[in-house]
This record gives structure tokens, C-alpha cells and sequence, in this order.
């Protein structure tokens, strides 16, 4: 069999493979080669990343008009095939085209597209005349890319995997890519898939990269051996003309690095930018919740809730608590048959002077829950309502743009609705047949949700999605964030977001932790009888998602010191650039057993004027950890003449050098003891800028606008509430640097800001200007 070797080489990858390892992962925007090996003739593949074969192709399969063509039974029959260069929003492609004739005549095109400036390939396949009778048991009705994963079991300790499924995508599976059988796939999800080299040196990221809401991945036995096969899902009932579906490969360096590059990529070819999450509101700000786990989840004590939310307020106000919005759960609208939605309007028993009153007494914008429609909602013209939906025994679908113009439209003007919280995606998806059948339902379903609340300047969040939903909101500006893990219960483990949140961030969204308690004790009268062992915990995770930080203590139970420490006076969250996740490590660990972390290893870092501050979570730790400079994301290259420092947020002891030599000891530890630990840089005149120790993120773009600095004074821009208090320390590092890396002098100084809300610290003065 001949193969012609098409071949994407980089000008970085000379450079990178004469560097040493250590280095080159350290090394920002500098990406694997990635290389396609194809048989024109005959469909098959492999594809090499930096000249090793990673992937060997499987039959090509697809089902049409009741029944399945395969190449590797030859009912799947090439016609032509032809060469072409193409160009599209990740540049210039070369672009192989094979046509096939299935058992009946019908026309199936695969196209395998290879890029000139970004590590990716991208398989495509299309149905120029549609199809018909396409629905058959099982996660697929087409297979295209497919991989045999018969021989993998020879590759057993050198390859490992990892995907995310179910619920909030927060089931996540990590294992050896010998048993790739076990990949999970359908409807839940099972991608994007990454498989990873057991150095974390490269990482394959594989993933729809259209039509999301019809795709799927699963694996399939052939005549001769076992395969996973990329494509749409089995329950499809027909394929409309012209249909397109593509699944990309994407290299990076190590999972993290090529997670975050493929979602760099993904909202580019979208042009989904930051711009709505980083001014939505919610997630600047804090806010009060009644969500599952919370005091008044379902249960407003002994007052109506229009009452009880209202004396919130009021206690918040006298206590100093920022909350600067409020969210509302199911437990305000009308419910039908099905337990969907039947109107979503207040009950006179929960608001008796609406929703409008609460917010007109409080203040307080509304971020509010929905969950799915019911069959007998009132909105549905089969129900004598006013626009169209799919209704069927378990749940509706609202299918018309004006149904979302109403419904957006009159709830922002009546109660300042500003956040729409679509929660139940996956009971939707599974309960409503026609999500599962049609293959553009649920993109214009979500698409016409999102442009609606685009019209009327608001945001969404998804709750419950599966990764189908996550990967539509690519197509959704105005989707900001998404619930990263199972409802709160005080105590319970749904704090672990760390894997999930390399997901979200990816596709531009901000993790969302769930509502909180920050009191271990609640008075009698909360829903949640349970008590939350650690608030600190809690508290900590959400300020370092990035996501809503949103507590849901009793009216007078919130515990305003741990409150504080995630926020500025107004409520203003102070968080990192980026949110914390799990580090390469981990997963190293849990798909070999070994040469990895044995619990939460999370990292992340804040930016400012260009320089980073890195910041270290762990907690359930089995065995002590050696954190090192290559643990840590998004680390920039170190030039020679830079040292940096990490010290822990408790300043149990005073900082100390941080590099190869010295990492980072991270002991045995459990939940209450969990650990916290920032690193920065020491800066040209050689201070090193520790921060606002009183806060969870002690760097943060919210609180320090610019540093400055010259070979004798440091100059930092605040921002705050006129008359804030804002406190800053500094550490002066002795001036010989030896084995005692401990020796210096800690100082703090303390501004007061100004009225415009602005004041500049200049540092060794002290002065507040």
C-alpha cells in the first residue's frame, strides 16, 4: 500500500526540538507538529504527531436509507476523489476530498482538511443530498473519522485519555488509552477526548467542531476489530441537504496547554470573544442565592418569600454585606403536568405584589431559573397559547424567535431580569425526542434563546448541560458561564470543579461552583439541615472560578469575614485571570497510577501590567507533593536574571525561592486544611509585590490597576470604594540569596482610596497619592 505523507510542519518546531524538555513546555505558543499520512485510494490514515504515529485509521461507515455502508466490507464505494486549497478563520488549508456511493446510490463526501498556522486537522463529512431513514440503535449513524483502537492494547502505560461526560460535563473519565473501549459516547457526551504521552510533553485534543448539538462518538465492532468512530448521532431521523459535520484533532503541549489552544482556536473559527463575560454582571459582583443546597431553597422560614428576600436586603444593608443582585430558583413560577414550566410567572403565593416589587424594594437586578417547558405550558399554541412548540408527552420546545422576543423582552422591563439561568439541559435533551432526532433543533433552539437575550442586553447561564450544550455556546455570545458540578449540599464533594473547569474556560465560559454557606452553623429554618464543615473551602473555590460567587446563609448567618475576603467593599469580586484547574499531574496519575498527584492540585494566575502571580490550591491529598515551575499554566518563560518567590496565604512562613531547586512542598492535607499558596516575581529593584493578603486572590485586576516599577521605587495603581481601606505587602529579600532563601523584610502599607476611586501607592515612600 502507498502512502503520500502530507506533512504540517511549524517554523517553532526546529526551535523546539533542540531545546531542552524542561524548557519547551514552558514555552508559550509554541505547539507539537501534527501530521496527516493518507491513502487517497482508500480513505485510510494515520496521523503522526511530532513524527510518531499516534492514530490508525478504522472503516469509514455510514447508515443511509436503512442501512449501513462500510469500506470495510466494500459497500462503502469510492467514486472520485480531488485536491484543493481552501481558506477559512484559521487560515489556509489543503483540503483532500473523497466522494462515496453507499448501497443505494446515495452520495457521502469525506474531506480530511490540513492547516498551514495552527497544529490541527479536520475531518469533514457531508451529505450533499441529504438523507433519509438515517435512525439506528447505537451512539452513531455515521463514523467518520475512524480510529482502531484494536492494536491499542500494546500501548498500554504510554498513552493515557481523558473526557468529560454526563451532567454539567462533570463526570470525567481518566485512564490508560489501552482501554479505549471503555470511552463512553451518545447522547451524554464523551468528548472533547484528549489523549495524552505519559511525559505530558504532547496532547491530541479530538472534538466536533460543528454541528454540536447532533454530535456524538462511540465505539463499534467491526469484522475486524474495534473502533471509535467520530460523527452524528444514531438517533437521527434524516440529514437535511447539503449537511456538513466536521470533528478536529488538535496538538498541544500537555492537556492543559492544548485544551486551552483548542479553545483559543474553537472561539476564534466562532468569534466568540470576552467581551460579554468579562461585563456580565453576575460575575463580577457578588450576589445572594436560593438555589438547591440554600437556606430558603423551596423554604422562606415563616414569611412569604416576596417578605423574607426583602428582609434580606434589609439585614444585608445594616451588616455591610455587598450582595449587589439576587438570584431566584424554581421555586417562584408555575409548574405543569410534567414538572416543566407551564407559565413562567410569579405564584401570589410566593410574590403576592409580583417580582417586580421585590426588586423595586430591594434594589436588586433578578437572575432568574428556568428548567424545561412542560407539555401543557401555557405558551404553546396546542395549549391555546400564542406561539409555536414542539410539545410532546414529557416535555415542549419553544421553536420561534418571537416566543423568546416575549418572553426576554417583558421580563427585563418588568423585574430587571439581567441573568437567564436555562437550567435541565439534559433532561430536555433526553426527554424531548425531537432534540434527539432532528439535526438542527437544538442549535436554533439555543441560538434563538441567545439572540433574544443579546436583543435585550442580557446573559445566560447553562446549568445541567451536557458537553454538547457546552460546545453550542460557542455560537452564543452572550452565554457567559455554566454550573461546573452537581448541586451544593453543605459538606458534600461538589467543590472539586478543577477538571471541569479546563472545559468551561476553554470554550470561553466562567466555571460556576454553586451557591455556599460561609457559616459552618445555620440557624433552624434553612431548607438544608446540614451543616457546612468548610465554608473557607467553599469560599475559596468559588472566588478562584471566576464564575458568581453566590452564598445562601439564613438572613442572619453569613459569615462576613470569609465573605470579605472574596470581594472588595462594593462587592466587587477580586479573582485571578483565569480560573484554577487541575494540573497535568493529576491525570498522569489517575491513568497510570503513578507520576502524579493523589488528590486537588489546582493552579491558576493573575496578570498585571504583564506580570503574573501564580497561585496554588490543593487539598485531599494522600501523598505529599513537589510542586514545580512546569506544574504551573500559563507560566511565561523565566529570562536568567528573574527569581521568583512563593509564599503561603496564611503567611505561616515568610516566602522562599521558587524554581527547579526549590519547588513548592505540598503536604498531606484534607479539606479544612487544604492548602494555598501564591508565587511572584521579584521585581527590578528587587522587592517582591506579595499583595492584598486579606483577600483569597491577593493580586487581582479588580483591586491593582498597574505596576510600575524603576531600579528604586514600585508604583501601584488601586482601584476601590472612596474611604476603602486597601492594605498591601511587600517582601525585601535579603540581598544574598543562598541556602537561607527565607531572610528579608515583610512590610505592609495602607492606603486609603480616594473619591474618584483611585490611589496610587508609591513604594519604599509609603505614600498614598
Amino acid at each position: 500500500m502507498q502512502y503520500t505523507a502530507i506533512l504540517i510542519l511549524f517554523g517553532s518546531i526546529l526551535r523546539t526540538e533542540c531545546m531542552p524538555r524542561s524548557q519547551q513546555k514552558m514555552m508559550s505558543g509554541i505547539s507539537p507538529s501534527i501530521q496527516l499520512s493518507l491513502n487517497s485510494d482508500t480513505g485510510s490514515f494515520m496521523i503522526y504527531v511530532n513524527h510518531t504515529v499516534w492514530f490508525k485509521s478504522g472503516p469509514i461507515a455510514v447508515y443511509l436509507n436503512g442501512a449501513w455502508s462500510t469500506t470495510e466490507d466494500g459497500s462503502l464505494k469510492q467514486q472520485t476523489h480531488g485536491f484543493y486549497i481552501g481558506e477559512d478563520t484559521w487560515g489556509l488549508f489543503s483540503a483532500t476530498e473523497i466522494v462515496w456511493a453507499a448501497k443505494g446510490g446515495e452520495l457521502f463526501y469525506t474531506v480530511f482538511k490540513m492547516y498551514d498556522d495552527v497544529p490541527a486537522i479536520v475531518f469533514e463529512q457531508v451529505f450533499p443530498n441529504g438523507a433519509s431513514n438515517t435512525s439506528v440503535q447505537g451512539s452513531l449513524m455515521s463514523s467518520f473519522p475512524t480510529l482502531n483502537i484494536t492494536d491499542v492494547q500494546n500501548m498500554s502505560g504510554q498513552y493515557g485519555y481523558l473526557t468529560f461526560s454526563g451532567n454539567m460535563a462533570a463526570t470525567v473519565h481518566v485512564d490508560d488509552w489501552s482501554n479505549a473501549e471503555s470511552l463512553p459516547g451518545g447522547g451524554s457526551g464523551g468528548f472533547p477526548l484528549v489523549v495524552f504521552d505519559k511525559k505530558m510533553e504532547n496532547a491530541v485534543v479530538i472534538a466536533p467542531a460543528s454541528q454540536f448539538m447532533a454530535a456524538s462518538q462511540g465505539v463499534w465492532k467491526g469484522m475486524n476489530g474495534s473502533y471509535l468512530g467520530f460523527g452524528l448521532l444514531g438517533s437521527l431521523a434524516k440529514i437535511p441537504t447539503g449537511y456538513q459535520y466536521e470533528t478536529v484533532f488538535y496538538a498541544g503541549n500537555g492537556t492543559n496547554a492544548a485544551m486551552d489552544e483548542w479553545g483559543k482556536a474553537m472561539r476564534r473559527r466562532y468569534r466568540k470573544d470576552d467581551s460579554f463575560r468579562h461585563s456580565d454582571f453576575s460575575i463580577n459582583y457578588v450576589g445572594y442565592w436560593t438555589d438547591n443546597g440554600a437556606c430558603y431553597y423551596y423554604d422562606s422560614g415563616n414569611d412569604t418569600y416576596e417578605n423574607t428576600l426583602i428582609a434580606v436586603k434589609d439585614y444585608a444593608d445594616a451588616a455591610g454585606l455587598p450582595f449587589r443582585y439576587l438570584q431566584i430558583d424554581s421555586w417562584w413560577y408555575y409548574k405543569g403536568d410534567t414538572g416543566g414550566v407551564k407559565n413562567w410567572t410569579a405564584m401570589p403565593n410566593v410574590f403576592p405584589h409580583g417580582i417586580e416589587y421585590v426588586h423595586k424594594m430591594t434594589g436588586w437586578p433578578i437572575f432568574a431559573h428556568n428548567r424545561y417547558w412542560s407539555s401543557d405550558t401555557d405558551y404553546a399554541k396546542q395549549n391555546g397559547g400564542k406561539f409555536d412548540f414542539v410539545v410532546e408527552p414529557h416535555a415542549a420546545l419553544p421553536i420561534s424567535e418571537d416566543f423568546w422576543d416575549y418572553l426576554m423582552s417583558s421580563s427585563q422591563h418588568d423585574w430587571n431580569l439581567f441573568v437567564y439561568e436555562q437550567d435541565w439541559l439534559d433532561h430536555e435533551f433526553d426527554h424531548l425526542m425531537a432534540l434527539q432526532e432532528d439535526a438542527t433543533l437544538g442549535q436554533m433552539w439555543l441560538i434563538q434563546m441567545g439572540q433574544a437575550a443579546q436583543r435585550y442586553g442580557l446573559t445566560i447561564q447553562y446549568c445541567m448541560p451536557y458537553t454538547r450544550h457546552l460546545l453550542q455556546s460557542l455560537e452564543v455570545p452572550v452565554v457567559t458561564q455554566t454550573r461546573a458540578s452537581d448541586d451544593y449540599t453543605a459538606g458534600n464533594s461538589q467543590w472539586r470543579i478543577g477538571d471541569t473547569s479546563i472545559l468551561d474556560h476553554a470554550v470561553g465560559l466562567a466555571p460556576f461552583k454553586d451557591n455556599f454557606f460561609t457559616n459552618s452553623t445555620q440557624p433552624a429554618g434553612c431548607h438544608s439541615s446540614h451543616q457546612e464543615p468548610y465554608p473557607l473551602l467553599q469560599a475559596v473555590v468559588a472566588t478562584y472560578s471566576t464564575g458568581p460567587v453566590g452564598p445562601s446563609d439564613h438572613i442572619d448567618a453569613v459569615d462576613k469575614t470569609i465573605l470579605m475576603q472574596t470581594c472588595a467593599m462594593d462587592g466587587r469580586i477580586l479573582k485571578p485571570t483565569k480560573p484554577m484547574r487541575s494540573i497535568d499531574r493529576s491525570f498522569t496519575q489517575r491513568a497510570f497510577g503513578s507520576g502524579g498527584v493523589s488528590g486537588e492540585v489546582w493552579t491558576t494566575h493573575s496578570e498585571v501590567s504583564g506580570l503574573q502571580w501564580h497561585h496554588v490550591f490543593s487539598a485531599d491529598l494522600t501523598v505529599e507533593v513537589s510542586f514545580l515551575p512546569t506544574d504551573l499554566l500559563d507560566f511565561r518563560p523565566v529570562v536568567y536574571y528573574e527569581t521568583w518567590f512563593a509564599y503561603p496565604h496564611n503567611m505561616s512562613s515568610n516566602p522562599v525561592m521558587f524554581d527547579e531547586s526549590h519547588p513548592i512542598n505540598l503536604p498531606v492535607c484534607g479539606r479544612s486544611d487544604f492548602g494555598l499558596w501564591h508565587i511572584a516575581q521579584r521585581l527590578v529593584n528587587g522587592w517582591v509585590l506579595l499583595g492584598e493578603m486579606d483577600k483569597f486572590v491577593p493580586v487581582s485586576e479588580q483591586r491593582i490597576r498597574a505596576v510600575t516599577t524603576t531600579a528604586t521605587e514600585v508604583t501601584v495603581d488601586l482601584v476601590g470604594v472612596p474611604g476603602e481601606q486597601v492594605s498591601i505587602s511587600f517582601w525585601n529579600p535579603s540581598e544574598t540569596l543562598g541556602s537561607n532563601v527565607s531572610e528579608g523584610k515583610l512590610t505592609k502599607y495602607t492606603c486609603a482610596v480616594q473619591d474618584r476611586g483611585l490611589v496610587t501607592l508609591v513604594v519604599p515612600e509609603g505614600t498614598c497619592i
